[in-house]
């Protein structure tokens, strides 16, 4: 039998608490720093666009739709950037034990960093995220226009 509380916030913590535990910690470090850094630098961006566009006049400025969009585009790339890191990082060791156990016959004995589940959550959130984005430029056409 599951505990008796009542389904809240506590249940929906500890949810969250258990499923953050399947990650190893150099992919919460690695995903934090590259969501804060995405995140900063697509603000700069999308307010550059924004203000460029009411200064100069030719295209409409962003509004919130164009803006939503814009931010699935950072979150993708931040996802995408992230899952190359990994996937290098995991075959870099995969590569560097199988040269030290094969060519100089040393078995290494070094922290797994690889980690399969964390590899195919991002490559399906990825996936969720791209779907959503193409559904918001051919749906409700919220891509904003871009100058040439």
């Amino acid at each position: 039998m599951g505990p008796s509380a009542p389904i809240g916030w506590s249940s929906f913590y500890g949810w969250v608490s258990e499923f953050g535990g399947a990650f190893p910690f150099w992919i919460k470090i690695l995903y934090a720093v590259l969501g804060a850094q995405f995140a900063f630098v697509g603000y700069r961006w999308i307010k550059f666009e924004d203000e460029r566009r009411r200064i100069e006049g030719h295209l409409p400025p962003l509004d919130r739709g164009n803006k939503t969009y814009l931010w699935t585009e950072v979150v993708f790339r931040t996802l995408i950037a992230g899952f190359a890191i990994s996937l290098a990082i995991m075959i870099g060791e995969v590569l560097v034990l199988l040269i030290a156990q094969y060519l100089f016959f040393v078995n290494l004995t070094l922290v797994s960093l690889v980690d399969f589940f964390s590899i195919f959550f991002v490559a399906a959130l990825g996936t969720l995220v791209y779907l959503a984005r193409e559904g918001l430029d051919r749906i409700f056409d919220l891509k904003p226009m871009m100058e040439d």
